[in-house]
């Protein structure tokens, strides 16, 4: 899930959202002006399948959110924090084949790694599937 898609993921999860980050964190760095994407950088597990799918440990990425993850659902773990607050940018389940889920925005960066990583996980799916059937 990409944003409010990693909020619907961590509620469906039995997990909590903060309604509004700026006023814990007192900043807004996570939203850029109306319409625009703030560049941030996030802390990403290095035994994660974030850091696997990022290709990295230390990412730049894009922002726009207001909301984040207050209480982590059960059975998710937190694999990416922003630097310098610690907001919550990735949770997963280690349990499943590629349960991700994303705060950022990587439709929005030609440079970040996670959209072909989940394309190619879609591709060796549907050739296990495929093989299966035969």
């Amino acid at each position: 899930g990409v944003c409010r898609g990693m909020q619907v993921l961590n509620v469906a999860y039995g997990g909590a959202l903060e309604q509004h980050l700026p006023d814990r964190l007192e900043h807004d760095i996570h939203r850029g002006d109306a319409g625009e994407f703030a560049d941030n950088r996030v802390e990403v597990e290095p035994d994660s399948l974030a850091a696997l799918a990022a290709g990295a440990t230390h990412v730049a990425v894009k922002s726009y959110h207001h909301q984040g993850v207050s209480r982590v659902g059960d059975g998710l773990r937190v694999s990416a924090r922003a630097e310098g607050d610690g907001t919550v940018e990735a949770i997963e389940d280690a349990r499943r084949r590629f349960l991700l889920g994303v705060l950022w925005h990587p439709e929005e960066d030609e440079a970040d790694r996670l959209v072909g990583a989940f394309v190619r996980e879609c591709r060796g799916a549907t050739r296990e599937a495929t093989a299966q059937r035969a």
